[in-house]
């Protein structure tokens, strides 16, 4: 069961989201295999018309930062949603993944085998960037299907204004998802036995 959206008033001022993305493959480990579910990560997926229709502009202050992690695949999405949100789409943050061994990590894909994520940043009523001297790339070790790296929440902290929250959050490996000043929400917290 998903809890309730965690609204507050004037909003939230920096969030970072990581939608659960269906994708159309089949029998991939990143497919939902006609099921709501994906086969690697376990919980449940969204299509694009709930992304879309989410209410993110209920969540968000009117002056604030959006961190929305995307996929090659639905990188056009991610932009549309940015739109119909009312955010303003400023720049491209680039994950590149790094493997056990610190080479570059060989994910999935049909052409090419990925070794980066796309997190697209957008603003909302001009907020301005705290600081202005943080690099558009950053390297971090790949973790567990769907975990993101705790580099992007630090750069979020510099960067970005209090308070803030994390949606679509997930324990992962018993490793709990809430971290200190922010707010973390998803049908996945606090659901993994340590």
């Amino acid at each position: 069961m998903t809890p309730a959206l965690p609204f507050r008033p004037g909003g939230w001022r920096t969030i970072v989201a990581d939608f659960p993305w269906r994708y159309g493959d089949q029998h991939t480990r990143l497919a939902p295999d006609g099921t709501s579910r994906t086969a690697a990560g376990g919980y449940r997926t969204m299509t694009a018309a709930k992304i879309r229709a989410f209410p993110m502009r209920d969540l968000a202050a009117w002056r604030s930062h959006l961190y929305l992690w995307v996929t090659d695949g639905h990188l056009e999405l991610g932009l549309e949603c940015l739109r119909l949100w009312h955010f303003d789409y400023k720049r491209t943050l680039v994950w590149v993944k790094r493997g056990e061994s610190g080479k570059l990590a060989f994910g999935g894909g049909h052409y090419y085998r990925t070794a980066h994520e796309l997190c697209l940043f957008a603003t909302s009523g001009g907020h301005k960037a705290r600081v202005r001297t943080e690099r558009t790339v950053f390297e971090s070790p790949r973790g567990l299907h769907s975990e993101k790296p705790d580099e992007l929440f630090r750069l979020a902290e510099r960067v970005s204004s209090p308070p803030r929250l994390e949606l679509f959050a997930r324990d992962l490996d018993g490793k709990p998802a809430q971290r200190p000043g922010w707010t973390c929400w998803g049908d996945q917290v606090g659901q993994v036995a340590a």
